[in-house]
Protein backbone atom coordinates (compact mmCIF):
# COMPACT_ATOMS: atom_id res chain seq x y z
CA UNK A 1 0.00 0.00 0.00
CA UNK A 2 1.63 3.43 -1.48
CA UNK A 3 0.81 6.39 0.83
CA UNK A 4 -0.15 9.12 -1.42
CA UNK A 5 2.23 12.69 -1.10
CA UNK A 6 -0.44 14.29 0.97
CA UNK A 7 -1.08 11.40 3.24
CA UNK A 8 2.75 11.80 4.05
CA UNK A 9 3.04 15.15 4.52
CA UNK A 10 0.12 14.41 6.91
CA UNK A 11 1.79 11.81 8.24
CA UNK A 12 5.14 14.66 8.85
CA UNK A 13 2.92 17.46 9.86
CA UNK A 14 0.98 15.51 12.78
CA UNK A 15 3.79 15.19 14.90
CA UNK A 16 5.71 18.60 14.08
CA UNK A 17 1.94 20.23 14.71
CA UNK A 18 1.47 18.43 18.03
CA UNK A 19 5.20 19.13 19.40
CA UNK A 20 4.46 22.86 18.61
CA UNK A 21 1.12 23.02 20.33
CA UNK A 22 2.79 22.08 23.34
CA UNK A 23 2.26 18.73 23.82
CA UNK A 24 5.38 17.96 26.14
CA UNK A 25 5.45 18.99 30.12
CA UNK A 26 8.68 19.26 31.97
CA UNK A 27 8.43 18.90 36.01
CA UNK A 28 11.65 20.51 37.40
CA UNK A 29 13.47 18.97 40.23
CA UNK A 30 12.09 19.15 43.63
CA UNK A 31 8.22 19.29 42.03
CA UNK A 32 5.77 16.65 41.62
CA UNK A 33 3.49 16.85 38.47
CA UNK A 34 -0.25 15.54 38.36
CA UNK A 35 -2.36 15.03 35.18
CA UNK A 36 -5.20 16.27 34.16
CA UNK A 37 -7.56 14.70 31.80
CA UNK A 38 -10.49 17.18 31.44
CA UNK A 39 -12.20 14.64 29.02
CA UNK A 40 -12.27 11.89 30.70
CA UNK A 41 -10.75 10.62 34.09
CA UNK A 42 -9.87 14.07 35.88
CA UNK A 43 -7.18 14.79 37.70
CA UNK A 44 -4.96 11.16 38.43
CA UNK A 45 -3.70 10.12 42.12
CA UNK A 46 -0.12 9.01 41.08
CA UNK A 47 2.08 12.46 40.99
CA UNK A 48 4.96 12.31 38.11
CA UNK A 49 8.37 12.48 38.97
CA UNK A 50 10.90 15.27 37.86
CA UNK A 51 11.45 14.50 34.22
CA UNK A 52 9.52 15.31 30.42
CA UNK A 53 6.36 14.07 30.00
CA UNK A 54 4.18 13.95 26.79
CA UNK A 55 0.75 14.36 26.50
CA UNK A 56 -1.92 15.10 24.64
CA UNK A 57 -3.01 18.80 23.99
CA UNK A 58 -6.37 18.66 25.52
CA UNK A 59 -4.56 17.24 28.22
CA UNK A 60 -2.60 19.22 31.11
CA UNK A 61 0.50 18.55 33.37
CA UNK A 62 -0.08 20.69 36.58
CA UNK A 63 3.45 21.49 38.13
CA UNK A 64 3.92 22.05 42.34
CA UNK A 65 6.67 22.51 44.08
CA UNK A 66 7.66 19.97 46.97
CA UNK A 67 10.67 21.86 48.53
CA UNK A 68 10.64 22.56 51.95
CA UNK A 69 10.04 26.38 52.33
CA UNK A 70 11.68 28.39 55.59
CA UNK A 71 11.07 31.82 56.12
CA UNK A 72 12.41 34.36 58.54
CA UNK A 73 9.62 35.35 61.55
CA UNK A 74 10.52 37.49 64.74
CA UNK A 75 8.99 36.56 67.72
CA UNK A 76 8.83 38.65 70.74
CA UNK A 77 8.22 36.82 73.89
CA UNK A 78 5.53 38.37 76.41
CA UNK A 79 6.48 37.73 79.69
CA UNK A 80 4.16 38.16 82.68
CA UNK A 81 5.30 41.18 84.76
CA UNK A 82 8.82 41.74 82.65
CA UNK A 83 10.43 38.54 84.16
CA UNK A 84 13.82 38.77 83.99
CA UNK A 85 15.97 36.08 82.26
CA UNK A 86 19.02 34.94 83.69
CA UNK A 87 21.25 33.15 81.16
CA UNK A 88 24.30 30.54 82.36
CA UNK A 89 27.19 29.09 80.32
CA UNK A 90 26.60 30.68 77.23
CA UNK A 91 29.23 33.51 75.85
CA UNK A 92 26.96 34.97 72.88
CA UNK A 93 26.69 38.43 72.38
CA UNK A 94 23.55 38.35 70.51
CA UNK A 95 21.70 36.21 72.67
CA UNK A 96 22.05 39.11 74.92
CA UNK A 97 21.43 41.56 72.54
CA UNK A 98 18.34 39.82 71.40
CA UNK A 99 17.14 39.54 75.16
CA UNK A 100 17.94 43.03 75.40
CA UNK A 101 13.81 44.32 76.53
CA UNK A 102 14.15 41.26 78.89
CA UNK A 103 17.07 42.38 81.36
CA UNK A 104 19.51 39.54 80.89
CA UNK A 105 21.30 38.63 83.23
CA UNK A 106 24.62 36.80 82.91
CA UNK A 107 25.65 34.40 86.08
CA UNK A 108 28.86 32.70 86.33
CA UNK A 109 27.04 29.64 88.48
CA UNK A 110 23.73 29.19 88.92
CA UNK A 111 22.11 29.39 92.54
CA UNK A 112 19.30 27.04 93.76
CA UNK A 113 18.26 29.86 96.28
CA UNK A 114 17.58 32.57 94.16
CA UNK A 115 15.49 29.94 92.09
CA UNK A 116 15.32 32.80 88.95
CA UNK A 117 11.89 32.64 86.45
CA UNK A 118 13.93 32.32 83.23
CA UNK A 119 17.24 30.74 82.84
CA UNK A 120 18.70 30.21 79.09
CA UNK A 121 21.58 27.63 78.98
CA UNK A 122 23.29 25.12 77.27
CA UNK A 123 21.95 21.82 76.71
CA UNK A 124 23.29 19.63 79.73
CA UNK A 125 21.99 17.14 81.98
CA UNK A 126 23.80 17.54 84.76
CA UNK A 127 22.05 21.24 85.91
CA UNK A 128 19.61 19.91 88.12
CA UNK A 129 16.33 21.84 87.12
CA UNK A 130 14.42 19.46 85.71
CA UNK A 131 12.04 18.96 89.02
CA UNK A 132 11.85 22.52 89.42
CA UNK A 133 11.99 23.57 85.67
CA UNK A 134 10.10 22.67 82.32
CA UNK A 135 12.82 23.07 79.49
CA UNK A 136 12.41 23.46 75.73
CA UNK A 137 15.24 23.44 73.34
CA UNK A 138 15.95 25.92 70.33
CA UNK A 139 18.24 25.65 67.77
CA UNK A 140 20.01 29.00 67.73
CA UNK A 141 22.75 29.37 65.50
CA UNK A 142 23.66 27.33 62.43
CA UNK A 143 26.69 28.06 60.65
CA UNK A 144 28.06 26.60 57.35
CA UNK A 145 31.20 24.55 57.35
CA UNK A 146 33.40 26.24 54.28
CA UNK A 147 36.31 23.77 54.63
CA UNK A 148 34.21 20.62 54.10
CA UNK A 149 32.79 22.74 51.12
CA UNK A 150 35.14 20.77 48.07
CA UNK A 151 33.92 17.24 49.19
CA UNK A 152 30.39 18.17 49.32
CA UNK A 153 30.39 20.08 45.77
CA UNK A 154 28.24 17.21 44.33
CA UNK A 155 25.81 17.81 47.14
CA UNK A 156 25.34 21.37 46.72
CA UNK A 157 24.81 20.95 42.86
CA UNK A 158 21.82 18.67 43.53
CA UNK A 159 20.75 19.28 46.88
CA UNK A 160 21.62 23.11 47.51
CA UNK A 161 22.78 21.71 51.24
CA UNK A 162 25.98 22.15 52.49
CA UNK A 163 27.22 21.09 55.69
CA UNK A 164 26.66 23.08 58.87
CA UNK A 165 26.97 22.66 62.50
CA UNK A 166 24.11 23.97 64.79
CA UNK A 167 24.19 25.59 68.59
CA UNK A 168 21.42 24.48 70.68
CA UNK A 169 19.86 25.92 73.80
CA UNK A 170 17.51 25.29 76.54
CA UNK A 171 14.98 28.21 77.71
CA UNK A 172 14.23 26.93 81.40
CA UNK A 173 10.83 28.39 82.97
CA UNK A 174 9.93 27.59 86.55
CA UNK A 175 7.42 24.79 86.91
CA UNK A 176 5.05 27.56 88.91
CA UNK A 177 4.88 29.99 86.27
CA UNK A 178 2.20 27.96 83.96
CA UNK A 179 -1.47 27.49 84.36
CA UNK A 180 -1.50 24.12 84.71
CA UNK A 181 1.29 24.05 87.55
CA UNK A 182 0.11 22.81 91.59
CA UNK A 183 -0.34 26.00 93.56
CA UNK A 184 0.97 24.66 96.87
Amino acid sequence: MKLSVTGRLLLLLIPVLMVLQGCMSTVPPGSRGLRWYPLTTGMTKESLKEGLFWRAPWNDVFVYDTRYKSFKEKVDALTADDLPVTVFGIDSPALLWSLRNHNPTVVLALDPASAPELIVTPPQDNLGLASAYRGQDFNWRQTPIWDSFSSFSLRWLTYRELPSSSETIVLWVRNDLFIDSEQP
